[in-house]
């Protein structure tokens, strides 16, 4: 695919086309650093190359694209990250902070940015977030307040598909690239998260082996429109029909990443399908709902009824340990985090990664809850030049 350039930006940024990786230029050259939430030293921004821009027209599936690589692959193939100079400065947008996944994640960026303090890098971050997940106007004027404010690099986990694309158009013609994280976005720069397709597959694999491999099975469904829910829910249907010819799904509804519609969906399916031995979730914000139904019912999970799920953050170990849900494949939302950053300044410094980099996935159940996610992960701090 190729990408559709800004001309004028192209044209205004000529001048930095040198690079800023080794190219000796002084830091004075960039923006000077007016963030919003800590970590700026108050210097001057390293100026940004001439990146060449998607168009926000242009949709994105990193599952379909048969250049993404993992993030193991990313380092094997591009080894340490070049030396670069002046403050590479990066900023997050995410969801809504009300959302654990969404702290954790925050947490990883803030450990990303102390271990390459603590190794000498010039590197600071700000990471910002609406008020709630429904706040799409709010969570726009986050993005384009980042864009004012300069920088190098916006990582972003935008509500919706379409909420955050005229501030992404406005971060293009300053010249600051887009990553979406967790789920890809039209036009975005570069895509750093899971890969729904597989998480998707190896919660059949885990739902399967639960059940036995037969049985009636319902899928709680997010928002159908992103690209992050088809992947998810594809893989787990095809991996059923695959391997499970004799579990039946028998009802598939969404409920748009939502806790109660979530519980009320459980309610119906508990009563309409008696004989439903599994449900499968798109995400954790839904399960609690799920497991919520669950409990006030005379089913007991583990037992007459199991319950897989995805994300895998702190309640939800909770729920896993306490036998309220069997098992949630983890996304890792702290390591996604760093991985983000890396994948950022790698670009900034010219190793002109593929556009999606897939990031560790792996199951969580009673048998490996307690084990920290940096562990489970397998991720380790870049090492630097």
């Amino acid at each position: 695919m190729k990408r559709k350039v800004f001309a004028f930006l192209l044209a205004s940024m000529m001048v930095f086309s040198l690079t800023a990786c080794n190219s000796g230029a002084p830091k004075d050259q960039g923006a000077e650093a007016q963030p919003s939430g800590g970590g700026a030293s108050g210097g001057k921004f390293a100026p940004n190359p001439a990146y060449t821009f998607y168009s926000t027209d242009e949709g994105y599936d990193a599952v379909n694209d048969p250049d993404a690589i993992t993030f193991d692959q990313m380092r094997e193939t591009y080894g340490p990250i070049p030396k670069w100079e002046g403050q590479f400065f990066a900023h997050g947008s995410l969801k809504s902070f009300e959302v654990e996944f969404w702290r954790v994640m925050k947490e990883g960026f803030q450990k990303f940015e102390a271990d390459a303090k603590e190794k000498g890098k010039d590197f600071a971050m700000e990471c910002s977030a609406a008020q709630t997940e429904e706040d799409t106007e709010g969570q726009l004027s986050l993005v384009r307040d980042q864009v004012r404010q300069g920088g190098n690099a916006i990582v972003l986990s935008a509500i919706t598909d379409i909420n955050c694309l005229p501030g992404m158009e406005e971060s293009y013609e300053a010249g600051i690239p887009v990553y979406a994280i967790g789920s890809e976005l039209p036009g975005c720069y570069g895509f750093v998260g899971s890969n729904g397709y597989m998480v998707g597959q190896r919660c059949a694999d885990y739902m399967a082996e639960l059940i036995n491999y037969q049985g009636q099975v319902g899928i709680v469904v997010g928002l159908t429109s992103q690209t992050a829910t088809i992947n998810r829910t594809n893989g787990f249907i095809d991996r059923v029909k695959e391997i499970a010819p004799d579990v039946e799904i028998v009802a598939q509804q969404n409920a748009d990443w939502e806790r109660s519609a979530a519980k009320d969906i459980t309610k119906t399916w508990l009563t309409q399908y008696p004989d439903m031995v599994g449900i499968y979730s798109n995400a954790d914000c839904m399960t609690y709902g799920i497991a919520e139904a669950v409990d006030e019912s005379s089913k007991v999970c583990n037992e007459d009824i199991f319950i897989v799920s995805i994300d895998g953050e702190g309640e939800m170990k909770d729920l896993i340990r306490d036998g309220k849900v069997s098992g949630t494949c983890s996304l890792g939302s702290y390591t996604m985090g760093m991985v983000a950053y890396e994948v950022a300044i790698r670009n900034f410094c010219g190793q002109n990664l593929p556009r999606g980099i897939f990031t560790p996935i792996w199951m969580i159940d009673q048998s490996n809850v307690d084990t920290d996610d940096l562990t489970a992960s397998g991720y380790t701090f870049p090492e630097y030049e």
